[in-house]
């Protein structure tokens, strides 16, 4: 079965040691031999919609990866925006301390 499949293409010979971007997204080699397992596994024997599931399968747990990405950065933004509205706060509080003084 290895010997009838096509040979890559050159851009994708090395595609391990370099990151690869398919429509914006990184392409993960590993998660798409997953997915052609798990396709092959379901016992569809037409080649066409073998591909078509495995290629679902791939799109969908990368889409799963950047939403856990995009909930990391929500995380993230809310916590520096709250850290400058506490620096803010402490910055005006301050200001009011010093004019009092003054």
């Amino acid at each position: 079965m290895e010997d009838n499949q096509p040979p890559l293409p050159e851009w994708m010979k090395n595609a391990h040691q370099y990151e690869l971007y398919l429509g914006g997204m990184k392409f993960d080699r590993k998660v798409l031999e997953k997915c052609v397992e798990a396709a092959k596994e379901s016992g569809i024997e037409n080649e066409d919609l073998l591909k078509q599931t495995a290629f679902q399968m791939y799109y969908g747990e990368l889409q799963l990866k950047s939403t856990n990405r995009i909930k990391g950065n929500v995380v993230f933004w809310f916590w520096i925006t709250a850290g400058w509205i506490l620096i803010a706060l402490l910055g005006g509080l301050g200001i009011g301390v010093l004019s009092s003084l003054l």
